[in-house]
């Protein structure tokens, strides 16, 4: 490439025109070896056209800043004019701010639960009661009924969308709700039923919202308030979703939840299936499919049959089925307690105001005073799991020898209700959990 050559270059740029017009204009010179340049002051000119479309963007309109003839913008003092400095990622929290500054307030759908802006899961095993519990909680949401232990924030909006069931089961489902909560009429839920309507497409290398949700979520974000979306189910939401296990494909879809999430003010709950086969593991991470969508959930909701033992004390109550709902990912605060719901022979779903762990802990406390004796009065934890009522007590409140964690928690909250007694031992050496002693209250 000759220096000609980059001068035509230059002028086509500068004129806007292309290359091939301005040659038609300025014919080129026959070749003169001499005007090859040297190989520094080639590839000094080249490296200037590289930088010149960009400094003339930075430079364009300002006519305070000068320009030397070769298209360098100079500064103050002749000195070459540097870009300013656009930070790459966000300012980070120092230490300092961390500990002068209070954090910024959390925004909830339903504090201690449910957090705006994110995405959530509700899941549970095939025909276990999902879509009606879920229902159940929409309404309630809207309504501000308290649920879960926690009360909805108020003025929140909620829109519940089936993807397989038709109009008139969720009308069914809804009524049934309503005759137990009774709402207000006024309270801002919506039902939509979009059979074979999908949320998001997957379609010629791209994935974007469908016309239905993107008018939906225009909508959303015009009424500026903020919003529960619940998506039944997960696996209907997405067109083109050739493999659930695929965490690429799973990732592009959640990532257009997401922007959803961002811009509208916007909470989604999808409700999703357990894996049969993975319902013994952690239950977040034994939801059917890919682990990168238990990952971006900021709360999981898992709807169980209760236990045996829970069943026959519920039963006591009232007849019926029952469903248990667990929080078992929560992202800021502790996990509430398990909370009970009984659905009706005529299809009634009723929340069940149960002391169901108050009377796990009443028979631990007396377990562990069946345990003391005139010269043992307090025990660590592995002294009483060797002991024969201590372990029936276990048995028959449904908990694990195994779950030494779970029964520590048991064995503190007792005493935290004053239903036991604690000391620490006082052996050196000996810190910690494994250092309390449990017993009776002393003076009983």
């Amino acid at each position: 490439m000759s220096i000609y050559s980059i001068d035509v270059w230059e002028k086509a740029q500068e004129a806007g025109k292309s290359l091939f017009d301005l040659l038609e204009e300025h014919p080129p010179p026959p070749i003169d070896e001499t005007d090859m340049g040297t190989p520094p002051e080639l590839q000094a000119k080249i490296e200037r056209l590289r930088r010149k479309p960009a400094n003339q963007a930075q430079g364009k309109g300002d006519a305070s800043s000068p320009t030397r003839a070769d298209g360098d913008t100079q500064g103050e003092g002749g000195g070459s004019a540097s870009a300013p400095e656009v930070a790459p990622y966000p300012p980070p929290l120092t230490l300092e701010h961390i500990i002068t500054q209070e954090p910024p307030e959390i925004k909830w759908i339903v504090p201690g639960l449910i957090p705006q802006g994110c995405i959530g899961l509700i899941q549970g095993l095939p025909s276990v009661g999902k879509s009606y519990l879920a229902l159940y909680l929409a309404i309630a949401i809207a309504n501000g009924t308290r649920l879960v232990s926690k009360t909805p924030t108020p003025g929140v909006s909620v829109r519940y969308i089936a993807l397989e069931d038709g109009p008139e089961v969720v009308h069914w489902r809804a009524s049934r709700v309503c005759e137990t909560i009774k709402p207000k009429p006024t309270a801002d839920f919506q039902a939509f039923c979009w059979q074979g309507i999908p949320i998001v497409v997957r379609a010629n290398g791209g994935t974007t919202l469908s016309p239905q949700a993107q008018a939906l979520v225009d909508d959303i974000r015009k009424t500026q308030k903020p919003t529960l979306l619940i998506i039944d189910h997960w696996t209907l939401a997405c067109k083109g979703l050739k493999d659930e296990n695929a965490s690429t494909e799973v990732g592009d879809v959640l990532r257009v939840l997401l922007d959803v999430c961002k811009s509208s003010n916007c909470t989604i709950a999808l409700i999703h299936h357990l894996s049969k086969a993975n319902k013994e593991r952690d239950p977040i991470y034994s939801s059917r499919g890919s682990s990168v969508l238990p990952a971006s959930a900021r709360f999981i909701l898992c709807v169980n049959q209760p236990e045996e033992k829970e069943i026959a004390f519920l039963k006591e109550k009232a007849d019926g089925t029952f469903i248990a709902l667990d929080a078992v990912k929560v992202s800021f605060g502790k996990r509430p307690p398990r909370c009970y719901f009984r659905i009706s022979p005529g299809g009634y779903i009723y929340p069940i105001a149960t002391d169901i762990e108050a009377q796990k802990l009443h028979t631990i406390a007396e377990a562990v005073c069946e345990c003391v004796t005139q010269t043992d009065l307090y025990f660590l934890l592995d002294d009483l799991l060797a002991k024969k009522a201590f372990k029936s007590a276990l048995k028959s409140i449904g908990v694990s020898l195994r779950k030494k964690e779970r029964i520590r928690g048991l064995l503190d909250e007792a005493v935290k209700q004053k239903l036991i007694g604690i000391e620490v031992d006082s052996e050196p050496g000996k810190r910690g959990p494994k250092a309390k002693k449990y017993g009776p209250i002393r003076g009983n």
